[in-house]
């Protein structure tokens, strides 16, 4: 059985890039320069010894998603994110 590594964006982080960024930031993420960018890549971020990287094509890794998740569910139950 063959397990697809490469997932969706949530659509709750598209209408919210912004934040999103911002908010990584104040979590201490390390977000990378565009010009660090390869293999259609647009959006990359280091952090809790993880790596999260935004295709293209709308497709991301695990980390990208679980850490959407995490702003997602911060953002609407306790307004811890950045605004």
């Amino acid at each position: 059985m063959k397990v697809n590594y490469y997932q969706w964006r949530l659509n709750y982080v598209i209408n919210k890039h912004a934040e999103f960024k911002e908010w990584l930031l104040y979590k201490g993420a390390d977000i990378f320069a565009s010009s660090a960018f390869d293999r259609g890549e647009v959006f990359k971020f280091k952090m809790q010894g993880g790596v999260g990287v935004l295709y293209k094509t709308g497709r991301c890794n695990p980390f990208f998603n679980k850490m959407a998740k995490v702003f997602k569910n911060e953002c609407k139950d306790s307004r811890k994110c950045v605004a």
